[in-house]
């Protein structure tokens, strides 16, 4: 099964991507801040991450920047 990480507050936001992309062989998973993203993408490696940057600007930026530099 693929998965999606989705970094979001807004749940009009995961509800738009979840209805996209979710379906009986992909997985949507949420956090509601950019500072959980990097523990969640160690825990699981998900095919994709989703970063909404009105959750934390900074914070989204250095996240991608690590999720960049992970060795899957």
């Amino acid at each position: 099964m693929q998965e999606v990480l989705i970094a979001t507050d807004a749940d009009a936001v995961f509800a738009e991507v979840d209805a996209a992309l979710a379906d009986e062989t992909t997985m949507v998973v949420r956090v509601r801040a950019g500072k959980d993203v990097a523990a969640a993408v160690e825990e699981s490696t998900p095919d994709l991450v989703v970063l909404d940057l009105d959750v934390d600007v900074l914070v989204d930026l250095v996240t991608a920047a690590l999720v960049g530099r992970l060795d899957h």
